[in-house]
């Protein structure tokens, strides 16, 4: 029972997977739309395969000869995967805008497995010389010896790019919370989701490889591990469609930050090149306390904060105070990045209109407070405003009266 549960899971989810990726193609086109359809396609694809592996003996005779015939061929796209992980997520960082040559080389394990099939001695294992038929050839394909380095190439590689790809985007997310007082978490979300499931993917498929391969454990240990990774496989596809319902556009758009659209986002991950020059950089005693001052006194008299908007470079061209000395300011000083720094004000800004017992005031629900202070979303506001009161919006809001209150509940 509980099989049979698994497998209709796993078939469901590749049928989503290929309709997701389809549906992609045929939506607004950008570099990372284009590498996660192709992402969803090939991996409900190679998934299909997998379980027709493990039934083949099962499959109608047209299915049977279908996937074999066209195995051998489209197996060696796997070895795409890893590097479609590392592309897509950063493309939608911005550490890249287009294809260069010096990509190929990523795809040069693809090449070479992709030529493999076509030397292996299909006669010499037979013992015979007649043809070898679509089946026989698909079966002495997968006992061969290339299946193990195709196994090893696929798990490992899948392993390094997705590390180095969630490395990219923890020092993305860095950069933007000190340049940004907004960020778009639906897209930051799916993008974790993203990576940390591959992740669990590739380390449960690696843990039973490696352990099957040292003797340490059997196949059905291995069998487990690769379950366990298909499921890693099916939380994606099922958040990508819940996702897609909840927010249409999250994939969409290829910025994470909100920041008004007036710099490209590549530009903006430009601030990791100068920030071991800002580290070194020394300011005196007075300027310091000049430009705190200052940063102070006009977050109080013209509450930029408000803006939904405002990033760093906004906030040093209206102050005056060079951007670097402002990040420099904020973080040594008030020990925040730009984003709680900026957050903070608006929660504060918020609390003053919930406690604000003005009819007008009191006429307007949550939601609103959330725009009006300066939040781009329900979400954040939540989150910022119980991390600084203690309380939701909603919990604050009735601590101050025993009216019930008939506000959006956030």
């Amino acid at each position: 029972m509980i099989k049979e549960i698994i497998s209709h899971v796993n078939y469901l989810s590749s049928f989503l997977g290929f309709l997701f990726g389809f549906t992609l193609l045929f939506r607004k086109k950008n570099l990372s739309i284009v590498l996660l359809s192709v992402f969803f396609i090939l991996v409900s694809y190679f998934r299909l395969l997998g379980f027709s592996l493990i039934n083949f003996h099962a499959l109608p005779p047209a299915a049977a000869k279908v996937f074999s015939v066209t195995s051998a061929v489209v197996i060696p796209f796997n070895m795409i995967l890893p590097c479609l992980i590392f592309f897509y997520s950063s493309s939608v960082i911005g550490r890249i805008t287009g294809f260069r040559p010096a990509h190929l080389l990523h795809l040069l394990p693809f090449f070479v497995f992709l030529i493999i099939p076509f030397f292996i001695d299909f006669h010499g294992k037979t013992g015979s010389s007649t043809p070898v038929n679509p089946e026989e050839a698909f079966k002495i394909f997968f006992t061969s010896q290339f299946m193990t380095v195709w196994v090893v190439v696929i798990i490992t590689s899948g392993l390094v790019y997705t590390i180095v790809s969630i490395f990219h985007v923890y020092k993305f997310n860095r950069v933007m919370k000190n340049n940004f007082s907004n960020i778009n978490r639906i897209k930051s979300h799916w993008l974790n989701i993203f990576l940390i499931s591959m992740l669990a993917n590739y380390i449960t498929r690696n843990t039973g490889f490696w352990t099957h391969l040292a003797g340490l454990t059997d196949l059905n240990f291995f069998i487990t591990a690769s379950i366990l990774g298909d499921f890693s496989i099916d939380f994606i596809v099922f958040s990508a469609v819940f996702i897609t319902f909840y927010q249409p556009l999250s994939f969409y758009d290829l910025k994470i930050a909100d920041s008004g659209g007036t710099e490209p986002l590549e530009e903006k991950t430009n601030a990791e090149k100068y920030k071991a020059k800002y580290e070194k950089l020394t300011i005196r005693d007075e300027d310091i306390n000049r430009h705190l001052k200052t940063l102070l006194e006009y977050m109080e008299r013209e509450k930029p904060f408000l803006s939904n908007t405002l990033t760093l470079k906004d906030l040093s061209d209206k102050t005056g105070i060079p951007a670097h000395h402002l990040s420099l300011i904020i973080n040594s000083k008030l020990n925040r990045n730009f984003y709680n720094f900026i957050n903070s004000y608006r929660v504060q800004y918020a609390r003053e209109l919930i406690m604000n017992r003005d009819k007008q005031i009191d006429s307007k629900n949550l939601l609103y407070i959330a725009m009006e202070s300066g939040f781009n979303s329900k979400t954040t506001f939540n989150v910022f405003f119980k991390k600084h009161t203690g309380l939701t919006p909603s919990q604050f809001r009735e601590t101050l009266t025993n009216i019930p209150d008939d506000s959006v509940s956030l």
